[in-house]
């Protein structure tokens, strides 16, 4: 599975233009989910074309005392998102458990609006339910690195997205 560089300019092309046509006038809070979608939200934003501030955000899983992981913010945004529009940008759909508490986590602190925007969604069941507004491709459930995505920190500035 790949999907080669012009691909994937072409497709980040498109949904900036149309993310920048949904929030034309609104000035968006862009928030990257750390260290993916750097290479992403970097590309997004300048097909984007309408005024925006960025942030990124870090989240870890975490074993609490249960048997269950849960999802932690380790660094939180700087800017205030209290009646904000939020467009959250991440690499891949998995489980839905990070999305779904992020979405979650902005609605809490008063985002008027808390949109999704992935490069991948996975076809598969997922923990939590999310339906991202915006999605680059839709592929299979595997691995993939590339273009932001890593293994072990590896392969994050490979220009196309492949499976290892």
């Amino acid at each position: 599975m790949m999907i080669e560089e012009e691909e994937i300019k072409r497709r980040v092309k498109e949904l900036g233009k149309t993310i920048g046509e949904f929030y034309s006038g609104k000035n968006p809070l862009v928030v990257g989910v750390l260290k993916g979608a750097f290479i992403f939200i970097a590309d997004l934003i300048r097909e984007m074309e309408i005024p925006c501030e960025v942030d990124f955000i870090d989240v870890k899983y975490y074993r609490g005392k249960e048997p269950r992981m849960e999802v932690r913010v380790e660094r939180d945004i700087k800017y205030p998102v209290e009646g904000r529009n939020v467009l959250l940008v991440d690499t891949v759909l998995d489980t839905g458990e990070t999305l779904s508490f992020l979405v979650d986590h902005f609605k809490k602190l008063g985002a008027s609006s808390v949109e999704v925007c992935v490069l991948l969604k996975k076809k598969k069941e997922r923990r939590k339910e999310i339906k991202p507004k915006w999605v680059g491709f839709e592929i299979p459930d595997v691995f993939v690195v590339g273009y932001g995505l890593d293994e072990n920190e590896s392969y994050r500035n490979a220009r196309s997205i492949f499976q290892v």
